[in-house]
């Protein structure tokens, strides 16, 4: 089947989170007001069985959003397909958009099309760099695309390419292409970057699967890369449920795309999980699929990569009609994110990851460094979505380990981050109670002070 593309008008590795110390549990009294001295200690001691679990993040899908996404791609099969490509390419200034099954399908079209783009003369399989530190499905992208993989360290303060790493990685012999991968949504700096990318004739390939909300110099993530990557996957700010996008911009953006059919089920299945993304959503109802371990929920897992196909009907549906509530839910993350930043810069030993000048962050989560990592929390701080991000390098991942070039490399940041970041949440069904129980915790469990 033909992907479905648009044209712009001219113009098993784990890790695993358990229950919090029994040591000095908290939780904020009921009486706790709303404008608390900042830094003062408002929390009583009480039983973690009180404290609400919560999702780390939040994708605004009503039960109405989910009926009227369903009745649209039944009465209209190609409408929501064709009027969520022209709004990709008005907003994210792309030339075509190809939607996907998920945004690692996105992300391996990108690199096979980059690997076609920038043949490696001397044969092969082709070559992108990848930073050390990002989400597994980006390594996986790299296995399914056939690529060999040249690594490049993080910067821990700012999330971003570390530059000598990322000039280094970029001016391998036969690199391709390289995957930039904002993180949570924080943005980072992009001219520096092209400028090393140019000057290589490498082509910069934007991962903005987390970018929902974040701009640069006032454009947003996603209209960054001569190809760009959004997800509309759980647990994004924009959600489809499933699905993703490519988003290709001349002179890039003149290669055909044959992508498999989703199977007859997809929207079916669709439907289903969006009411258990919207039921779950709900603390009172997440609080038990959550303390099942066996689940997995909460957990970092590699996924094998799959061949990609098109995205489903009532997923471009989905993410059509949840954009409003979507670009809603990014200035509550944001008025979120500055309640805790205001009170935990006080704190000893938190360090706040720096935003460039010329961004605003999305903030999907908050991501913080503290001095133990989330081990500081004990077993399990994850009633309130308190979080580790990504437990070890994807230099460390044996699926990647026999791609990668640059074997014989340290990558200290990425290092870092894996034993240090943790993220906050940042979404709007946080009371200001629960908040306040947040900021309580990273105090008792997670600073030096």
């Amino acid at each position: 089947m033909d992907a479905v593309v648009g044209e712009r008008s001219p113009q098993h590795t784990v890790t695993r989170p358990s229950d919090l110390p029994v040591r000095d549990r908290g939780m904020v009294p009921a009486t706790t007001r709303s404008r608390e001295p900042i830094g003062a200690r408002s929390i009583a001691p009480a039983s973690v069985s009180f404290l609400s679990f919560h999702l780390p993040t939040y994708s605004p899908l009503s039960l109405g959003t989910i009926w009227g996404a369903a009745a649209r791609s039944v009465l209209s099969a190609r409408e929501s397909a064709v009027g969520l490509s022209a709004l990709l390419r008005d907003e994210y200034e792309a030339d075509r958009v190809v939607l996907t099954g998920s945004g690692a399908q996105a992300l391996q079209l990108a690199i096979e099309g980059a690997g076609g783009e920038r043949a490696d003369p001397r044969g092969g399989r082709p070559r992108v760099a990848l930073p050390a530190f990002t989400c597994f499905e980006v390594a996986s992208a790299a296995v399914g695309a056939g690529a060999e993989v040249v690594i490049y360290d993080v910067d821990p303060e700012t999330l971003a390419p570390d530059p000598p790493s990322f000039r280094d990685a970029v001016g391998c012999g036969g690199v391709a292409a390289v995957v930039v991968s904002p993180l949570f949504g924080v943005p980072i700096e992009w001219s520096p970057l092209r400028e090393i990318a140019e000057a290589a004739g490498v082509i910069l390939i934007e991962d903005a699967a987390q970018g929902d909300g974040a701009r640069w110099g006032g454009r947003r993530l996603g209209s960054m890369g001569d190809l760009s990557v959004l997800s509309f996957g759980r647990g994004k700010g924009w959600s489809g449920i499933r699905g993703g996008a490519l988003l290709l911009r001349d002179p890039f953006g003149r290669r055909d795309f044959e992508l498999e059919r989703p199977p007859g089920v997809e929207d079916l299945s669709l439907a289903i999980a969006g009411v258990a993304q919207w039921g779950l959503g709900r603390p009172s109802l997440y609080r038990f699929p959550r303390s099942l371990p066996w689940l997995g929920l909460g957990e970092t897992r590699w996924h094998d990569p799959t061949p990609p196909r098109s995205m489903a009907r009532l997923g471009a549906a989905l993410a059509v009609r949840s954009r409003a509530a979507a670009e809603a839910e990014v200035e509550r993350r944001r008025e979120n994110a500055a309640f805790y930043l205001e009170r935990l810069r006080s704190l000893d030993g938190v360090e706040i990851v720096r935003v460039p000048e010329g961004g605003t962050p999305g903030y999907l989560r908050l991501p913080v460094r503290l001095p133990r990592g989330i081990s500081g929390f004990g077993v399990r701080p994850a009633p309130l979505g308190i979080e580790a991000a990504y437990p070890r390098p994807i230099s460390e991942l044996p699926q990647l380990q026999p791609h990668i070039v640059n074997t014989d490399r340290a990558w200290p940041g990425a290092v870092e981050l894996s034993r240090r970041l943790v993220t906050l949440p940042t979404h709007s069904r946080l009371t200001h109670h629960e908040r306040l129980q947040v900021i309580d915790l990273v105090r008792r469990y997670g600073s030096s002070s």
